[in-house]
């Protein structure tokens, strides 16, 4: 089986995207349902050419297409677009997460790569395993998920970092009552207790939900967008007392709700306001800035 792919220069330019773009998650849970429909049932010999236009037409990524599939990971380009290699993809794959096999042997100069569409790894064909290098050939493999977070807007590393957490409930006590500094805003929030949580993005939209606490795992483990947009809006599941500040206005009433919709008792902030503190009862928490 041959996995050679005949080089298209094809250099796309980046469509302009801003706080309303689509997360890298999002996108490439599209490129994987692309990449579905357009499979075939046998390899053709064309996994980086059909994956890539998974992701250009299907995602609405935009990159240069490389000559073979293994340099989607040696040449950065997965990470240009905001993927991060991730040790769980192997074990526990998401949709839309990305494996590239590394060249085995001489006879397969060019590697493999596939996008995983919820229940089977993709490339040209519905392949029945990540692998398909046999013959007891080596497929030595770099996987990736997007890292965009949850609002991932342009991707990259961004430059968010993180406060220590705290978990008191006390506007007066700046050390170990809010979590935040007065005067800088918001970019992120981490939420412990395994209930959802969310966050709106200034000048941008509500962004999807998430229930984990790791301020190192971007997907689940934290609200906000990895480049670290300023948050001015705050929803917390769970009938959990929380609260905000907002720059020039200090600290709002507390709510207990969790309706995006109701902005009296629904969630915390005022839509185009930014918040640089946050505070929630019975929790730990912590909040990042860039």
């Amino acid at each position: 089986m041959r996995f050679t792919l005949k080089f298209i220069t094809a250099t796309l330019f980046a469509v302009s995207v801003g706080v309303n773009a689509e997360t890298v998650v999002e996108k490439a849970r599209k490129a994987a349902d692309y990449a579905t429909s357009h499979a075939y049932s046998s390899s053709q010999g064309w996994c980086a050419k059909y994956v890539a236009n998974a992701l250009i037409y299907g995602g609405g990524f935009s990159f240069t297409r490389q000559g073979s599939a293994y340099m989607y990971h040696s040449n950065g380009i997965l990470r240009n677009i905001g993927f991060s290699e991730n040790s769980n993809v192997l074990s526990s794959p998401n949709k839309g997460d990305i494996c590239v096999t590394m060249p085995p042997s001489n006879a397969y100069p060019d590697g493999h790569i596939a996008i995983y569409n919820g229940s089977k790894w993709v490339s040209d064909f519905i392949q029945n395993s990540v692998n398909v290098y046999g013959g007891g050939l080596r497929n030595d493999k770099h996987c990736y998920r997007g890292s965009g977070g949850n609002g991932g807007g342009n991707g990259g590393n961004g430059s968010k970092k993180w406060y220590p957490y705290v978990t008191g409930y006390n506007i007066n006590d700046p050390n170990n009552g809010y979590a935040g500094k007065l005067g800088v805003p918001v970019t992120g929030l981490a939420v412990d207790g395994g209930r959802e949580y969310k966050v709106h993005i200034k000048g941008g939209r509500w962004l999807s939900s998430v229930t984990g606490n790791d301020i190192n795992e971007p997907n689940n483990g934290y609200a906000g967008t990895i480049k670290g947009d300023a948050i001015d809006g705050v929803a917390i599941q769970g009938g959990v007392k929380y609260r905000v500040h907002v720059m020039g206005k200090g600290w709002l009433p507390e709510v207990t709700g969790y309706n995006i919709n109701d902005s009296i008792h629904g969630y915390a902030g005022i839509l185009g306001q930014t918040i640089d503190a946050v505070m929630i009862n019975g929790r730990r928490y912590a909040t990042s800035h860039n």
